[in-house]
């Protein structure tokens, strides 16, 4: 099987995250554009409305080879 060049399922991946980050935690999402390895963003906590300079790398995993 050959590896398609092109894959929306990340894309879904990092916005299916970064809508739970931002309406959950009301925290700082910043995605790492692709291609990437590694990580895949940073989130960043905010307390009072403010950010902490309190940092989080995030590595994302999508597609149904990922879930069994």
């Amino acid at each position: 099987m050959t590896k398609k060049r092109h894959n929306n399922i990340e894309y879904v991946g990092v916005s299916a995250v970064q809508k739970i980050i931002f309406e959950e935690l009301d925290w700082i999402f910043r995605p790492v554009p692709p291609p990437d390895v590694g990580i895949d963003a940073t989130i960043e906590q905010k307390l009072n409305d403010e950010p902490t300079a309190k940092l989080l790398g995030v590595q994302l995993k999508t597609g149904l080879g990922n879930f069994s």
